[in-house]
């Protein structure tokens, strides 16, 4: 039996729902309706019971779901473990990428490293920071280099050290009604006349201090895109001095944002149980 089945069978069971199963797992409807019926092949039983609109478990289903639920729980903590020790046996650290200016602050740091252990092997992937906690857990990511807003980042099994901080500001076209302000107001964010840009890192944050309408708010989920798509459509963005300075936007004004408690930190996240020493190496060097 195929380790494949009991994910669909599970995200199935918890969603009541092959649709839904299928955009969880990233396959075909289709594929998940013939994984449920091989499946159950193979058990001598059925685990679901299907009607028209709704699908629900067997009394057979409801005990087998039980317990693949610690199955995979065991399956998945088994590979993150196995991936740790290989990564310390093969003397290297991954580390995830929220966009390349992130990573500015931190190049002496990572020179520093690399010439005190130049045995360990730094290899670098880019990530998104919705889905950067997923790359810890499962083991592709070592370590991410990220910003946060002071509120994001409260997860009892995953650590985040601050490593500096930057004001979140506002980057605004010349031809944007909001050019001529010498700050900018709640009330300035809510008549803006065009667009903004933010990372889904800092939307929760802004949002707890102004409502601005969805469809106003457009969240990107890498930096680099973040400032690409505003520059390209003339919109307003929420940055920091430092990616500005990186992307040499010059006709964009910088302006402060009033009545707004925001500073985007600089850090790293890392596991709080990763089993490769080289981590906390890293990490202690900081």
């Amino acid at each position: 039996m195929k380790i494949e089945k009991l994910y669909y069978f599970e995200s199935a069971a918890r969603q009541k729902s092959f649709t839904k199963a299928a955009s969880e797992c990233l396959v075909a409807q289709p594929a998940i309706s013939h994984s449920i019926k091989s499946l159950e092949s193979e058990l001598g039983f059925d685990v679901f019971v299907r009607d028209k609109k709704n699908i629900s478990l067997t009394p057979q289903g409801e005990v087998f779901y039980n317990d693949v639920v610690k199955i995979l729980d065991k399956y998945d903590k088994a590979v993150e473990k196995a991936r740790d020790f290989s990564n310390y046996i093969n003397k290297k650290i991954i580390i995830g990428l929220y966009g390349f200016s992130a990573t500015i602050p931190m190049v002496p740091i990572l020179k520093e490293f690399k010439q005190n252990f130049p045995e360990i092997e730094l290899i670098f992937k880019r990530c998104h920071n919705t889905s950067c906690f997923e790359s810890i857990y499962s083991g592709e990511c070592d370590i991410i280099i990220s910003y946060c807003c002071p509120d994001e980042f409260a997860y009892d099994d995953i650590y985040f050290k601050p490593l500096s901080e930057d004001s979140l500001l506002l980057a605004v076209p010349p031809e944007s009604n909001l050019a001529d302000k010498e700050y900018i107001s709640t009330r300035d964010l809510l008549n803006a006349d065009r667009n903004m840009h933010i990372l889904d890192t800092y939307e929760n944050h802004i949002r707890s201090f102004v409502s601005i309408p969805y469809e106003k708010l457009k969240i990107e989920t890498d930096v680099e895109l973040l400032h690409f798509s505003g520059f390209l459509n003339r919109d307003i963005i929420f940055t920091t001095q430092s990616e500005m300075d990186f992307f040499h936007e010059s006709d964009y004004i910088i302006k402060e944002i009033k009545n707004i408690s925001s500073k985007a930190i600089h850090g790293i996240f890392y596991k709080k149980n990763n089993l490769n020493p080289l981590v906390h190496e890293f990490v202690n060097t900081l």
